[in-house]
């Protein structure tokens, strides 16, 4: 009866470690956005914005608001959106007249997922380099055979 109990206990505790490890990855959690925002640029051509919501599944709040504040930093900055160690990150964002962009934001890593809606403008426009005027090439046709030459072309 003793081998169940420590048995039972034993695996008990495997349970609560590997869920402790996994930061619960069957739930999704809300984290707190006080504070996570991001400003560049200087007046009148200032770049902002701020995470209005954040959701985690599988990794710790601390987590999710670091990468939430370079997403915000990398939408400000007129950067492509990275997230190191992610399998894929997928960006919609919803414009209106007159308001603020929303741009939601979910990054799959192998552990879970982040969700984060942020809003804002983007003043900076990534630089724009000229492409060369090459002329359209021509390619040389042969010439016509003469008339009654008996060639068909």
């Amino acid at each position: 009866m003793k081998l169940v109990a420590v048995l039972v206990a034993a695996v008990a505790l495997a349970a609560g470690l590997a869920g402790g490890q996994a930061r619960g990855a069957g739930r999704t959690v809300t984290c707190s956005t006080h504070g996570l925002a991001f400003s560049a640029g200087r007046p009148g051509h200032r770049s902002s914005y701020r995470v209005l919501s954040l959701r985690a599944q599988g990794i710790g709040c601390s987590s999710a608001r670091r990468v939430a504040e370079r997403l915000a930093a990398d939408l400000a900055l007129g950067r492509a959106i990275s997230a190191s160690g992610s399998d894929g990150v997928f960006v919609s964002t919803t414009t209106c007249t007159g308001c603020a962009a929303r741009t939601d934001v979910t990054v799959d890593y192998p552990a879970g997922k982040l969700t984060a809606t942020l809003s804002g403008t983007a003043r900076f426009q990534p630089p724009t380099v000229p492409m060369p005027a090459f002329p359209f090439p021509t390619v040389p046709l042969p010439p016509s055979p003469p008339p009654g030459s008996g060639l068909v072309v």
